[in-house]
């Protein structure tokens, strides 16, 4: 609905629907973000925290700390960490030597498992109705793909025309999925974001909450305005951002803070 057509603006009609929305996606286990277009540049969020250190382990703890003291917060809302849950891969390995000797090729295994999974088209329908031609496709059904053991039942041809099963030619490893590292200025790192919500509404005020909780929450640093760090240390290195595009006051403004395990250096520039 356009603006002209009703009483309230959208940033009053986000506030009103984020709570309600958000209690039935936490019924189902889903999360639900009102996301409000800034009135500057697109950003990530409007408390953006960036999370450095030496390894992946270090930045995941420390990342997830950062997000519980975020949802503690008084008014702190959308609270989300960009860094994937665990999930676990499936790993198929042919067994080369047995499928040549029993006369099966390897390329037909691929194309067996690539189409029961993911699907292949095999005709197309041409139709009136349609402007382009209707791929028909076949693949195994969603129950079969949880836990491939009817695919491996699938049957496979050999060069003589004896079928055998996959489960004779291939076999199946589970294993973790490596979580991907997010880079910036060549830099890995994590990031925690939030939004701000409540009588003051300005993310200004929520960035300054947290960083005056930190010392009370088990992170003990002290503050610094300095600009992005952008070599490691060999101590704990976390950084967190702020975009803050304030809507009680005149200017944008830009906050960049990061800290060294004990030492904590933050940096601003108003634009």
């Amino acid at each position: 609905m356009d603006k002209s057509e009703r009483a309230r603006s959208s940033h009053e009609i986000a506030v009103e629907v984020r709570p309600k929305l958000v209690e039935i996606a936490q019924k189902f286990g889903g999360k639900v973000k009102v996301v409000e277009v800034p009135p500057g540049p697109p950003v990530w969020s409007p408390i953006l925290a960036e999370v450095y250190g030496p390894t992946q382990q270090v930045r995941e703890q420390a990342a997830l700390q950062l997000r519980e003291i975020f949802r503690e917060t008084d008014d702190i809302v959308d609270v989300d960490l960009y860094l994937p849950e665990a999930h676990q891969k499936w790993q198929v390995v042919i067994d080369r030597s047995k499928a040549s000797r029993l006369g099966v090729a390897y390329s037909s295994i691929v194309d067996s498992l690539a189409t029961a999974v993911g699907g292949k088209p095999v005709s197309y329908l041409h139709s009136e109705q349609s402007k382009y031609p209707i791929p028909i496709q076949i693949q195994a059904k969603e129950s079969a793909k949880v836990r491939l053991e009817q695919v491996m039942n699938m049957k496979i041809n050999s060069a003589s025309g004896t079928q055998y099963i996959l489960a004779d030619l291939i076999k199946v490893r589970e294993q973790a999925m490596d979580n991907y590292i997010v880079h910036k200025n060549l830099v890995p790192m994590i990031m925690v974001v939030g939004d701000m919500t409540g009588e003051l509404d300005s993310p200004l005020y929520g960035m300054a909450d947290i960083a005056a909780s930190l010392s009370d929450k088990g992170m003990d640093v002290e503050q610094y305005f300095v600009n992005q760090l952008r070599t490691q240390r060999r101590r704990d290195l976390l950084g967190w951002r702020m975009d803050d595009y304030l809507r009680n006051f005149p200017r944008h403004g830009y906050c960049l803070c990061s800290w060294y395990g004990a030492d904590l250096l933050a940096g601003s520039r108003t634009v």
